[in-house]
């Protein structure tokens, strides 16, 4: 039990830690990151973590993106 707890908390910890870095993006770069997100989590399939990957994937372009200024 004491496990599954652990996971639990290191698995909210790493979406806190993704969700900041998506808050630091431009407006409307959060805007659609968090339209995005929205439709993968009821529409997605897997277990969720599947999904996770694909939005530190989008995270990253996005990132990309505001650096070059696009």
């Amino acid at each position: 039990m004491l496990d599954i707890l652990k996971k639990l908390v290191g698995d909210k910890k790493e979406y806190r830690e993704m969700m900041a870095r998506v808050d630091v993006l431009p407006d409307d770069y959060q805007f659609v990151f968090k339209k995005i997100q929205q439709y993968m989590w009821e529409f997605g399939i897997g277990d969720g973590y599947d999904i996770l990957k694909i939005h530190y994937e989008l995270i990253d372009l996005f990132e990309e993106g505001a650096a070059e200024g696009k």
